[in-house]
């Protein structure tokens, strides 16, 4: 029988282990500082263009540029930070595997990095595709995102392919389906918790200042931009309760990372 308890146990503890959280955390808030330069730097300018093009719709291709510069800007640096994150998770998997040097687990997520991304983006491709289905794409990309729910653990612990991994992970959850769902609502609903509890600081800062806006009648652009330029001019809350949130989505991936190899653990043993 399947100890579910066990695993989250020791993804918490783990997670709150400074030495375990560091890599994460650092990258994180790495970015959350560069996002924040970036909202400082570019959000002005991209909010007086598109309430001029909220006012005249006719002045858009002039301001093209003004409004789509920043949005690939942003989407560059989403990127970057969605790759950088990928090896750090690796690394994390490695270490929830076996604590070890980081030097190691980074040499070995470094030889891993290429499979590890392949089986990545197949996954974003295929749950991509069952997403649009009408209906039912959502259930449908649910289903395949749990059927795959440990080929990061097998690209990195047991070093097969990409394309291999994926059949690996789909072969566990054809063989214990209900034990897998339940591992993932489990640890799933924690992680959910967890960024929750960060982000409270961040909404009940926020909320004050723009809870009167919603209750206007103002175009739903004007609105967003109105919300933007509050949070702009009290910047002290975007620097404490994002932190905070970012500190939130650190602590809920090294969690969840770790609780999910401990259960990969049971069922290879099971296996």
């Amino acid at each position: 029988m399947i100890d579910y308890i066990k695993p989250i146990k020791k993804g918490i503890l783990f997670a709150l282990t400074p030495k375990r959280l560091l890599p994460m955390l650092a990258l994180d808030i790495f970015f959350f500082a560069l996002f924040i330069i970036f909202v400082f730097s570019n959000l002005p300018n991209f909010i007086s263009a598109l309430l001029v093009v909220v006012v005249d719709p006719t002045s858009a291709s002039a301001l093209i540029g003004d409004i789509l510069f920043p949005i690939f800007l942003f989407l560059f640096l989403l990127v970057v930070w969605g790759l950088l994150r990928l090896m750090i998770t690796g690394v994390m998997i490695h270490q929830s595997y076996r604590e070890t040097t980081y030097r190691k687990s980074f040499n070995l997520v470094i030889n891993r990095y290429p499979s590890l991304l392949l089986a990545s983006i197949m996954i974003t491709i295929v749950t991509g595709i069952l997403n649009v289905i009408p209906y039912v794409g959502g259930i449908l990309s649910l289903i395949a995102g749990i059927a795959f729910f440990f080929y990061m653990q097998f690209v990195i612990l047991e070093k097969t392919g990409g394309i291999e991994a994926l059949e690996s992970s789909f072969s566990y959850f054809r063989r214990t389906p209900l034990e897998i769902f339940f591992m993932w609502i489990l640890i799933t609903l924690i992680s959910l918790m967890i960024g929750l509890l960060f982000s409270i600081p961040l909404f009940l800062m926020i909320w004050p200042s723009i809870s009167s806006l919603f209750a206007q009648s103002m175009n739903s652009n004007i609105v967003m931009a109105s919300i933007i330029l509050v949070l702009l001019k009290n910047s002290y809350i975007l620097a404490i309760g994002g932190s905070l949130s970012a500190v939130g989505l650190s602590v809920s991936t090294v969690f969840s990372l770790k609780s999910q190899t401990e259960y990969y653990k049971i069922l290879k043993r099971q296996h």
